[in-house]
């Protein structure tokens, strides 16, 4: 009995030592982890921790972080100055003086999807581009994809963070491979806000720019000119030589984060005494209407854009070739496809039009073709008033600027059946209140014929 007893007494004391055995792990381990807590800032001052840090921040990255200084702290807000990412190939990428927010590292972590306002300081970002790709997305290709190429359904952290983000005197130097074709501006302010998704609004998460003069004055180069500005101004694209002053405005857009080129972005391009080498589209309009390629820009001439639907559309745009203006509207497409809309005016001296009423006429209207095609290759396009008619418009054009009438010049009446086909339209008229031709591109074809005939 008493051997039973000490049995059964002896195997009751290890279940009652269980709960203190798990009370003191449970409190070793509650003191680690507010020793862990405690430390954070501290640890996080180590590169190598920071590097473990920025690569979970960035996943896929295939470059180089490195931080010559970072401010950590629970009730302070963080601060990194000297951050320095380089590429696959050990070359500068981004360079930032520093980046800072008005978080605290207690509030990021008991808030984590409001970021706050984040300050970045003079930036400076190296684009080296290749035919296909650049460095950037060498560096960064998950987010590249992510930017340019999304999946739906994918996960992006960023997407679901709220933050507004303010950068100041950034630097961007583009320069394609293998090429002496380069470009930089600098001292640019540009600032965005990222807006998360919102499932019950059905709105996907997007990125809200601000309003922003991002360059002002600055020089026009062959490359800013054939990599950034061709959108807003057609006529820049493939350009030769390029000099002179050139502003661009922000108005502020909205650009859905799955799809930066389908939002809406609105501004202005200033072009302030530009003097270019002609591109492709000079040459079209040009070798159309026998002209030389020599053009001239409108001084300080503005032209509003606004980038909706995958295409920038742009008015005001104007150029000179010798005696003619012609001016542009329409959009160019990201996949550099155009439909443009040129205007071209005569600039004829009141000597030379007197005694010729055809030339008169021409001078007191306006030549109305399509532009087709692409940036590289652009075309009139004759499907909607007629080869004919084009063929005959350049004629008139042609012996306009030589100062003599046609062998055959068309009658008024025929010159007013041209007005009627939408090819001719009064000289004060500008694109956006004109109707559309009222006859088709074959009846248009037809009237040429005749007026030929």
């Amino acid at each position: 009995m008493f051997a039973l007893s000490m049995s059964s007494t002896d195997s009751a004391r290890p279940r009652r030592r269980w709960p203190r055995i798990v009370l003191r792990g449970s409190a070793l381990t509650l003191l680690l982890a507010l020793v862990l807590v405690a430390l954070a800032p501290w640890l996080l001052s180590f590169e190598p921790v920071q590097q473990l840090a920025l690569r979970a921040a960035l996943p896929g990255m295939r470059g180089r972080i490195s931080l010559g200084d970072a401010h950590f702290g629970w009730w302070t807000p963080l601060r990194v100055d000297d951050l320095l990412v380089r590429d696959p190939e050990a070359q500068p990428l981004v360079e930032v003086g520093s980046i800072g927010t008005d978080r605290t590292l207690w509030q990021l972590l008991t808030h984590p999807r409001d970021w706050g306002d984040i300050r970045i300081d003079t930036p400076e970002i190296n684009i080296i581009a290749t035919e296909t790709t650049n460095n950037f997305a060498a560096t960064f290709p998950k987010l590249h994809d992510q930017l340019h190429r999304p999946t739906p359904g994918e996960h992006a952290g960023w997407k679901d963070r709220r933050m507004h983000v303010a950068i100041h005197d950034a630097t961007v130097q583009w320069r394609v491979s293998n090429s002496s074709r380069s470009w930089s501006v600098d001292r640019v302010p540009f600032s965005f806000g990222i807006e998360p998704a919102d499932p019950p609004k059905t709105q996907s998460a997007s990125i809200v720019i601000d309003h922003a003069l991002v360059f002002d004055r600055r020089e026009a180069s062959p490359g800013l000119c054939n990599d950034l500005l061709k959108y807003a101004a057609p006529v820049l694209a493939n350009v030769t030589t390029a000099q002179g002053k050139v502003s661009l405005e922000f108005d502020g857009g909205r650009l859905p984060a799955d799809d930066l080129r389908a939002g809406d972005l609105a501004g202005r391009l200033t072009l302030h005494t530009v003097e270019i080498g002609p591109g492709a589209l000079v040459r079209t309009v040009a070798n159309f209407l026998h002209l030389p390629e020599h053009v001239t820009l409108a001084h300080d001439s503005v032209v509003e854009f606004k980038m909706t639907g995958g295409r920038v559309h742009h008015e005001g745009l104007e150029f000179g070739i010798e005696t003619v203006r012609v001016r542009t509207s329409g959009s160019v497409g990201f996949d550099q496809t155009l439909d443009l809309l040129a205007e071209v005016r005569l600039q004829l001296s009141d000597t030379l039009i007197a005694n010729r009423p055809i030339l008169k006429a021409l001078d007191q209207n306006v030549l109305r073709f399509p532009i087709k095609g692409t940036l590289s290759k652009p075309a009139i396009d004759a499907a909607g008033i007629g080869r004919t008619a084009l063929d005959l418009l350049a004629a008139a054009v042609r012996n306009a600027r030589e100062g003599r009438d046609a062998p055959d010049p068309p009658t008024e009446e025929q010159i007013q059946q041209l007005r009627d086909a939408g090819v001719l339209v009064p000289n004060d008229t500008s694109p956006e209140t004109v109707a559309p031709p009222k006859s088709t591109g074959q009846q248009a074809a037809e009237i040429a014929v005749d007026v030929i005939q």
